[in-house]
């Protein structure tokens, strides 16, 4: 890849008759405003050689990219792919803006161009391999993925990919191993690499191995809402509620529309008998319309069930099942509050 960028970097600087300094700044991958001004200098400037003027045009797109400015990363790119028809990059990351959008199937036909010019462009492979992993087509998956990382064994993405598919197929070890190799690059995927590391020791039943890579997170980034949230519930698991209960303020002192963090202090209210105030969390989940309400109609229904207002409970039971009618532990819920009122009958047909 290195060498790519130093050949890049020597044919806009020969071309265009630019210093090397201007070269240089529109390959820069670590300063995106350098990257951004360097490239809008080679296109001010203007280039007889178009490819050089859509390596200029791309590499914006792809810096503006990064900075979620999507609109004006489309018309680069595709600025790019019009001065050169043949530029695999640049129809990748064409996909990559309308993945980040929702497009799926575009996306997918824009790493299908890609591959089409060049069968061995390692990030078209990466992400048509990320694709199957969301559609849950692994087998595909695998076999992009591992192609991408034979191509391209420093790209990070695909490693994070296939170790997404070890930890759905419950194979922790090699999805550790793929998550600390991802690590191990360090790329600007970092964050999201020890997010994933984190969440496989949970799932392992480490949560020790998970408060590790949690904090690790939070030393890279102290306002990371999710890390500490995710912190704090492996201090729950733990049984440190205290610490847990810290991480999870902390969480929602940084961003207090994650209802997701609502959910997992009521979690631990109600697990520490604080059941008035695990119904608070949830009433605002609930009150927020998010998807979690489903099942926090049944959490804060046990909540009213520990505080025996099973009059209470039993409409939250009823508007869980109603969402999700094949839990059976509602069922069993409900059929408790009923005999607690007296209600035998209903509690016999629940």
């Amino acid at each position: 890849m290195r060498r790519v960028v130093v050949v890049i970097a020597a044919l806009l600087a020969a071309a265009s008759m630019l210093s090397a300094q201007q070269a240089s700044d529109c390959e820069q991958e670590d300063d995106v405003e350098r990257r951004i001004a360097g490239c809008t200098l080679i296109i001010q400037q203007g280039s007889p050689d178009a490819k050089v003027l859509a390596t200029a045009y791309r590499n914006r797109g792809k810096a503006l990219l990064d900075k979620k400015q999507h609109q004006q990363a489309w018309q680069d790119v595709d600025k790019a792919i019009d001065l050169n028809p043949q530029f695999a990059r640049a129809y990748t990351d064409k996909g990559n803006i309308h993945w980040m959008g929702g497009f799926v199937t575009a996306a997918l036909e824009q790493y299908e161009k890609a591959l089409e010019i060049d069968p061995r462009h390692a990030p078209a492979l990466a992400n048509r391999g990320g694709i199957y992993t969301q559609k849950k087509e692994y087998d595909r998956a695998f076999r992009d993925l591992n192609e991408a990382i034979e191509l391209e064994p420093t790209l990070v993405p695909p490693y994070l990919f296939r170790g997404d598919i070890f930890l759905v197929k419950k194979d922790y070890a090699r999805a550790i191993d793929d998550y600390s190799k991802a690590i191990s690059i360090k790329s600007r995927h970092l964050g999201y690499a020890h997010t994933r590391l984190a969440a496989a020791h949970r799932e392992n039943g480490k949560p020790q191995l998970a408060v590790q890579n949690y904090t690790q997170l939070i030393e890279l980034n102290s306002r990371d809402a999710g890390a500490h949230a995710g912190r704090g519930e492996a201090y729950s698991t733990l049984g440190e509620n205290k610490l847990a209960l810290a991480d999870f303020e902390r969480a929602l002192a940084l961003d207090p529309t994650l209802m997701q963090i609502y959910v997992m202090r009521g979690k631990l209210f109600n697990n520490t008998g604080a059941h008035a105030r695990a119904i608070e969390d949830y009433t605002k989940v609930i009150a927020a319309k998010s998807s979690l309400a489903a099942s926090v109609y049944k959490w804060r229904a046990y909540a009213y069930q520990e505080l025996r207002q099973h009059d209470l409970a039993i409409p939250d039971f009823t508007q869980h099942i109603t969402l999700t009618p094949k839990d059976d532990f509602a069922y069993i819920g409900r059929a408790e509050s009923y005999a607690a009122l007296g209600k035998f009958g209903l509690g016999l047909a629940d």
